[in-house]
């Protein structure tokens, strides 16, 4: 004869292993696609931007371990970009294209008077700058916690729905 089987206790333990395996895979391949996502539209969207390596840096630029590229981004404004010294024209191209809030002043003028033609200076030599995750991922990052979060918690609430209901049918003791 076997023994009575707690049906109750096997759920929940079969749901809290669901939930420990759906939410460390969900979130374990989900930077994966947030970095596709991010290099993908990166290659079809790239902005055009020229990067030249300044030969001799004076001024800012000429501390010890950094360097100055001149930058003239999408929209034809002109910058002098401070940066450490290992980053490279490439590397220097692909910061500017992932932070365009940093990129997006208006051209100088070409006639315009004293100071007015000069280019834009930026300081890129802050840590945070080189991660390059724009705004835009971490709406995409939020979907991906609430997705693998939400199902494992809907699936509760169903199998507690499912026990409520068919507790309803039993005879009642009294």
């Amino acid at each position: 004869m076997l023994a009575p089987v707690n049906i109750k206790r096997g759920l929940m333990r079969l749901w809290a292993v669901f939930s420990i395996l759906w939410a460390g895979s969900f979130l374990g391949m989900s930077p994966l696609t947030w970095y596709w996502y991010d290099a993908a539209w990166l290659w079809l969207n790239k902005p055009q931007v020229r990067v030249t390596e300044q030969g001799n840096s004076v001024g800012v630029c000429f501390a010890t371990g950094r360097n100055c590229f001149d930058v003239i981004a999408p929209n034809g404004s002109r910058y002098v970009v401070k940066v450490a010294d290992t980053e490279t024209e490439a590397s220097v191209a692909n910061i500017v294209g992932l932070n365009p809030n940093k990129f997006s002043n208006p051209p100088q003028d070409p006639k315009g008077g004293w100071g007015s033609n000069d280019p834009y200076f930026v300081d890129l030599t802050d840590p945070w700058v080189v991660i390059g995750v724009s705004r835009s991922d971490w709406s995409l990052a939020k979907a991906f916690i609430v997705i693998a979060f939400a199902v494992p918690l809907a699936i509760l609430a169903l199998g507690y729905a499912i026990s409520w209901i068919v507790k309803g049918f039993r005879p009642s003791t009294t």
